[in-house]
């Protein structure tokens, strides 16, 4: 789970915000579905999930900082490097032989079905250089594309204040002002000079510095004040939601929709403005829940290992896709499957009578797959720190 949030295996001590990560990473996990939403919709009227998710993600990264790691910075930025660059390039090898071996017919015998999609090829480049500068290089673990703007943003963010605001909560409202600038500004650049690359990396970390601001100052200065009732809650939310979709989406032409990947919104502070909004909904709505679901096995086991499924949901949604072409071809069932689509287009999804609320079941496939792998993954690992030390 990210620290506290998306990033970090360990357990999150409030209940709210693990309840909170488990609800966005089956946003996130939907959202990778394209039209089909994973067959189900949320307010999306209203809130769309690429109007917050990943801001949230990383604004629970906020949320959870702590100010001690300015007094050991080596010993920080040793534990990101642990916890989020060595197991995103673990797996970046691992997808990457999974990648090339599935997309591209290095080994015939193993193919069953000829797949013809652009996959990189597994050379040093793609497997050390590209999972910083842009992280698509090898489809399955794409979705992986934002650990090191994290990483980046969080060891900025502790440098700074340790050089500038030291163990100090008296200038967060300076820091977010200066972080959303600091944002904004990434957006803009993006904008204007379509860097898909090497600034790609400069300019997510930017826009992460902003969205990790907003967790940061919610847990030292609102969280305290954050005592409206649901109803003045809910109505003052969603009465700037409206503001908002008025003005960006009537006036300005634009979309409260932020492709995070690609810096993909041309009005630079949409995102934040955005992203807190519907940020600030389904935070309450994690809270009314939490009295009756912080003991849900459900909210906690998702919650606590969004890394696992964001990394390996789209494996998992693979392989269904692959029975359904099995059945195809092999069985004659599954009549309105599209062969074609499925080995030339990594994005389709087949759904049965053309119905999409069958999105759901890639939802839980994708989700529980990544979740069987986490539980292999760390028995090995335990089993290895245990032979080796």
């Amino acid at each position: 789970m990210i620290e506290g949030g998306v990033m970090i295996q360990e357990k999150i001590i409030n209940p709210t915000f693990r309840i909170l990560s488990a609800i966005m990473i089956v946003f996130v996990v939907s959202g990778h579905m394209g039209a089909g939403n994973g067959g189900i919709s949320f307010f999306y009227d209203w809130f769309h999930p690429y109007q917050f998710h990943v801001f949230v993600f990383v604004a629970i990264s906020g949320y959870f900082y702590n100010t001690v790691s300015e007094n050991g910075i080596k010993t920080y930025i040793n534990k990101k490097i642990k916890k989020l660059l060595i197991p995103l390039y673990v797996w970046n090898i691992i997808y990457g032989i999974i990648g090339n071996l599935f997309f591209i017919n290095l080994w015939p015998s193993l193919q069953m079905i000829n797949i013809q999609m652009t996959i990189q090829p597994f050379n040093l480049y793609n497997v050390i250089v590209m999972p910083l500068l842009n992280g698509n290089q090898f489809l399955f673990n794409g979705p992986c594309w934002f650990i090191p703007p994290l990483f980046f943003a969080e060891i900025v963010n502790v440098i700074f204040r340790k050089f500038f605001f030291s163990n100090s909560t008296k200038h967060e409202l300076l820091i977010f002002v200066l972080y959303n600038a600091i944002g904004i500004g990434g957006f803009t650049l993006s904008f204007l000079l379509h860097d898909e690359n090497g600034g790609l990396l400069l300019f997510r970390t930017m826009s992460f510095l902003g969205y990790f601001s907003y967790g940061r100052l919610y847990k030292t200065l609102l969280e305290q004040k954050d005592t409206l009732s649901n109803f003045w809650y809910f109505f003052i939310i969603l009465f700037f939601q409206l503001v908002m979709i008025y003005v960006v989406e009537y006036y300005l032409k634009g979309s409260l929709i932020t492709v995070y990947a690609w810096m993909g919104n041309s009005i630079a502070i949409v995102p934040f403005l955005a992203g807190s909004i519907g940020g600030g909904f389904w935070l309450r709505i994690a809270k009314i829940i939490t009295p009756i679901c912080k003991e849900s096995k459900i909210f906690t086991v998702i919650g606590s290992n969004t890394y696992a499924i964001m990394i390996h949901h789209l494996l998992g949604m693979m392989f269904l896709k692959s029975m359904f072409a099995i059945g195809f071809l092999y069985f004659g069932i599954f009549s309105q499957f599209d062969i074609n689509a499925y080995t030339h287009d990594f994005g389709y999804y087949y759904y049965p009578g053309g119905i999409r609320q069958f999105g759901i079941v890639y939802l839980v496939v994708g989700i529980g797959f990544s979740l069987i792998i986490q539980k292999y993954t760390k028995s090995i690992i335990k089993r290895m720190h245990h032979i080796f030390l």
